[in-house]
């Protein structure tokens, strides 16, 4: 996770707002005294003075003369916002559920607005505008919030600012990341580890799927960088920015069709949806999976109640991204320089990746995995090779 650098009187501002905007220090009461707060934080009475100053400027504290410092009432409304392209995605509905559980401990309401589900691709960009400017009216605390539309990313964030609404972003994994505060996953560690575990079973030539739309370029880099690392051969991209309007589906049935896949034994989709019309299309074509084309995605372990295959996959430290989303928005509001807060996955193996055809796998010296297999797992994994799970 990446740690950015901050002053230590800031970090003492921080900490104390935390605090504050937490509920740990309740509105009238009485702030710790100069010492006591050096003693604790191992800094100087001049780095204590700043710290506080900079929350009375605030309206967080009240200094009174020759008493001392008393918290006042929140400035702002205990409220948070969710704005996310759409709620059907697990990684999203699971995400804001972790954070409306951690907002709530800090006596937080959550107020969501889903911008693509259901609505026209010419309503969604107007209609984001407009929840933006509502939110400006609501004097809320703060707003998480996922890519929508790229080209119009660091306007929606420099909206906010000009606000003065904190922002967080979660997985922006398409622009420089540097108009709002990021917290995402560690796309090259999602990558190193699908890559690490099909070259561990023999794969050679595997194909990664990406589109015009949703184009992770870190990703595709890392992937490639890994397999220069370990001696494979280069990425083989299913491409479909030929044709924006085909559905993932037939764009696979028409990959396994016409000989694109002729050599290819895996397929790498950075989501599980992506990975599933693959799936559907392999199974179309009379192809077994695994054991005739291996398939993996960088992220997206899906929820069990969407009854999907057992994709080997990375998962999200969810909990801990959006204990960290909320940490932002209560104690870095205006925070300059922007901060970026990297997390990496954890590789789950399913039962969609086996050694190609004709080879044998070396046998792992563990079996360890992140978590007990499903049903479905236990009654597939006769025909899928054990390997261990890479951090």
């Amino acid at each position: 996770m990446v740690q950015p650098h901050v002053p230590k009187h800031k970090a003492v501002e921080n900490e104390l707002r935390l605090r504050i905007l937490r509920g740990a220090m309740g509105a009238g009461a009485r702030m710790p005294s100069d010492a006591d707060l050096m003693r604790e934080f191992g800094c100087s009475r001049g780095t204590i003075r700043r710290a506080i100053h900079a929350l009375v400027s605030e309206g967080l504290i009240e200094a009174v003369r020759g008493t001392g410092s008393f918290v006042r009432e929140k400035p702002r409304d205990k409220v948070f916002a969710a704005i996310v392209p759409n709620i059907l995605n697990p990684d999203i509905a699971h995400f804001v559920s972790a954070f409306s559980s951690v907002a709530a401990a800090c006596g937080h309401r959550l107020i969501l607005y889903v911008i693509e589900q259901d609505r026209p691709a010419e309503e969604r960009t107007p209609y984001e505008w407009e929840c933006i400017e509502e939110l400006g009216r609501m004097h809320i605390a703060g707003v998480v919030k996922f890519p929508t539309n790229i080209e119009l990313h660091s306007a929606f964030c420099a909206r906010f600012r000009a606000m003065r609404v904190p922002c967080v972003v979660v997985n922006d994994f398409y622009t420089d990341r540097r108009s709002a505060h990021n917290v995402l996953v560690n796309e090259q560690s999602a990558a190193e580890q699908v890559i690490e575990r099909l070259m561990s079973l023999g794969h050679r030539r595997i194909g990664y799927y990406t589109t015009a739309t949703d184009p992770h370029r870190e990703l595709e880099q890392a992937m490639e960088a890994a397999l220069a690392a370990r001696g494979g051969l280069p990425l083989e991209r299913l491409d479909k920015r030929a044709n924006e309007d085909e559905t993932i589906l037939r764009f696979a049935m028409t990959a396994f069709s016409d000989g694109r896949m002729d050599g290819i034994t895996a397929i790498v989709t950075p989501y599980w949806n992506y990975t599933v019309p693959f799936y559907e299309a392999a199974i179309r074509q009379g192809l077994r999976v695994p054991e005739d084309i291996s398939l993996a995605c960088t992220g997206g372990l899906p929820d069990p109640a969407f009854r999907v295959t057992d994709f080997t996959s990375c998962s999200q430290p969810i909990q801990d991204m959006a204990r960290k989303a909320v940490d932002l928005l209560l104690s870095s509001p205006q925070a300059e320089p922007m901060v970026q807060y990297m997390y990496s996955p954890r590789l789950h193996v399913g039962v969609t990746t086996v050694a190609p055809p004709g080879v044998v796998a070396p046998r792992p010296a563990s079996r360890a995995r992140e978590a007990a297999p499903s049903r479905g797992a236990r009654d597939l994994e006769k025909v899928a090779v054990a390997a261990a799970a890479c951090e």
